[in-house]
């Protein structure tokens, strides 16, 4: 796993991954030929039972975001509502 794929699964940025590794705390495994930095998941589930969720790592991948779709719709629904709401307040403010 790369380590921006390894950074999104614990949560935390790509330079505190590094740092990790720097420490000692985390280990990566090195790509023969470009040097990369190489996590596997076995190792990262170790590092989050072992660290545990008091220092402020989720315990476990965090939460997916939403697929561009569903943003999309979102806020066109949104946009809906609002236009919704300036009209009603359109036909209140006209008057009687």
């Amino acid at each position: 796993m790369t380590v921006v794929a390894a950074a999104e699964y614990l949560g935390v940025s790509k330079d505190t991954l590094r740092r990790w590794d720097r420490a000692g705390k985390l280990r990566a495994h090195r790509h023969p030929v470009n040097r990369y930095r190489l996590y596997a998941r076995p190792d990262l589930d170790a590092f989050l039972r072992t660290i545990g969720a008091n220092d402020g790592v989720p315990a476990g991948p965090p939460p997916r975001r939403p697929r561009f779709r569903d943003r999309k719709d979102a806020v066109a629904s949104m946009l809906k509502n609002a236009r919704a709401m300036m009209r009603s307040q359109e036909t209140a403010d006209r008057p009687a």
